[in-house]
């Protein structure tokens, strides 16, 4: 389901860093409706995958908090008992440099540390802006 931000909520509401906040004039998304998200989408994960074996490749450095939050509420699932883990991760690091157009301006650091053979593969990134880095991400692997 799609979420669609219609309010904004007063700073006032929120425990905010003294540093942050002079930036920050209201909280568009709060990390509690965030949070809920990303559990719902541990849910749909679990159910999506029951007792197929599959890795979760996280591509590091910008989806760590994500990653590490939907990967507690999938340990949560999995240790309730209703499927058996057959969740395997494994991290990535993509590299690439200003103005990339094509693909030698992107590396891929890790791939080679990685065996996907014979497993679905979900990728878990934090922002995708033009998709060319996760098209060569998913080409590679």
């Amino acid at each position: 389901d799609p979420v669609i931000v219609t309010e904004s909520y007063k700073k006032a509401a929120f425990t905010i860093s003294p540093y942050y906040k002079p930036y920050i004039s209201e909280v568009i998304v709060p990390e509690g409706f965030i949070n809920s998200r990303i559990e719902k989408l541990a849910h749909s994960i679990a159910n999506y995958y029951q007792d197929r074996p599959y890795t979760i490749v996280a591509v590091m450095n910008a989806s760590y908090k994500v990653f590490g939050k939907l990967n507690e509420y999938l340990e949560k699932i999995y240790q309730a008992g209703t499927y058996k883990n057959a969740l395997k991760v494994e991290f990535v690091r993509l590299t690439s440099y200003t103005g990339i157009k094509n693909s030698e301006d992107v590396e891929v650091l890790g791939l080679d540390l990685i065996n996907v053979k014979d497993r679905e593969i979900l990728v878990v990134e934090n922002i995708v802006e033009t998709g060319l880095s996760l098209g060569i991400l998913l080409d590679k692997l």
